[in-house]
């Protein structure tokens, strides 16, 4: 049950949701064209040829015209949209300025994404579920996650698909080493130096760093250091926009950059470290 007091807020939620449906006309046909475009019981699979990957890449581009917006960071309407849509699992608390829980993903040997320390089971879907008015993607330290990937647990997060806002072309998966190592990003470099065009592009940012020197180690990359990280994320996220940020540690940050609003245990199976999912807001 909604507590009174937050009718109003899951009123203009609901309108919010109206007018960016309303939006999202203008740009169906482009969306029905797109080889990432999830319909049921269709594999999902990602383009390959260059020609399809340019085409991709210009499309990215032709998104710069949708008007960004912030999202609204009321704890208890985040918490609502991931109730709704996990109705089986144990649900997040809130109150108006904090939201607090545990996802139990469980463990899944058949990960598809074969690099260590990939996202947990379903954990993508849990995030996005919580911001379905998300319209531009950042997945930082993305490793083996492609476009496709990230689609399909976009879209399978998002409780109504009327509420899809997300299209391929405003995603960007960012990552040190390339598909010769079994990474797929859409930008390679360093988090520290992304282009300057992307400052304040993104609404929701998903980062999920090396825990450990010997993490970095294993993946061959240095160990990020996790203010400077925090400070390079925010350049390119737009004033209100979310940071999900995926550690065993609460990650310093600065308070005059970001605002944090939640904490979130992602516990996977036993003999695993318990991770953490900080919730920040872009101040």
């Amino acid at each position: 049950m909604i507590p009174p007091g937050d009718v109003e807020s899951f009123r203009q939620a609901d309108e919010v949701q109206a007018i960016l449906r309303e939006e999202l006309v203008d740009v169906a046909d482009d969306r029905a064209e797109l080889p990432h475009r999830r319909h049921a019981g269709e594999v999902v699979t990602a383009p390959t040829d260059p020609v399809t990957l340019a085409e991709h890449r210009e499309r990215k581009n032709a998104r710069a015209r949708i008007p960004a917006r912030p999202l609204t960071i009321d704890p208890t309407l985040r918490a609502h949209y991931y109730n709704r849509r996990f109705l089986d699992r144990p649900p997040l608390a809130s109150t108006r300025e904090w939201v607090v829980g545990a996802w139990a993903t469980g463990a899944y040997w058949k990960n598809s994404n074969p690099l260590h320390g990939a996202y947990p089971r379903t954990y993508l879907e849990r995030v996005h579920a919580m911001f379905p008015d998300a319209r531009h993607v950042l997945h930082a330290f993305s490793g083996g996650l492609g476009i496709a990937e990230a689609i399909a647990a976009y879209s399978s997060g998002i409780a109504d698909p009327g509420e899809m806002t997300v299209a391929p072309e405003s995603i960007e998966l960012i990552d040190l080493k390339g598909p010769d190592e079994g990474r797929h990003p859409t930008w390679q470099g360093d988090v520290l130096s992304m282009p300057a065009e992307w400052a304040g592009r993104f609404d929701l940012v998903l980062a999920d760093p090396p825990y450990t020197p010997e993490d970095a180690a294993r993946y061959g990359v240095p160990m990020p250091d996790r203010l400077a990280v925090t400070r390079a994320l925010r350049r390119v996220t737009m004033a209100g926009g979310v940071l999900a940020w995926l550690d065993t540690v609460w990650p310093m940050h600065r308070k005059e950059e970001w605002r944090c609003w939640g904490h979130v245990a992602v516990v996977r199976s036993t003999n695993h470290r318990v991770r953490l999912c900080s919730l920040f807001e872009a101040v």
